[in-house]
């Protein structure tokens, strides 16, 4: 493991999405952004999605990471994979 990884990471199950919403109070997700898991730790997750919107590093979000549940993450690092493609690391808040 390298020195800046502080938990083991999982590769995602290939059928799992991901939601995330900015408004910490959709918890229907009703008007969450859909995206791609990328690896999941105890800790946090990354996670791909459209560049659709910016993500703001440091600041609080509502995840619904595969089948668990809706949970407060902050935005601890984003990079922009392309054009369209962001992949951002989030780290669970509980």
């Amino acid at each position: 493991m390298s020195a800046c990884t502080r938990q083991m990471r999982y590769p995602s199950d290939t059928k799992s999405v991901a939601y995330f919403s900015e408004d910490l109070h959709d918890s229907n997700l009703e008007r969450a952004t859909v995206g791609l898991i990328r690896d999941e730790s105890f800790d946090g997750c990354s996670l791909v999605f459209l560049a659709t919107q910016p993500i703001s590093v440091d600041s609080t979000y509502l995840l619904k990471v595969g089948q668990l549940a809706t949970t407060q993450a902050t935005a601890v690092w984003t990079k922009q994979i392309d054009e369209k493609l962001v992949s951002v690391g989030f780290q669970y808040a509980d």
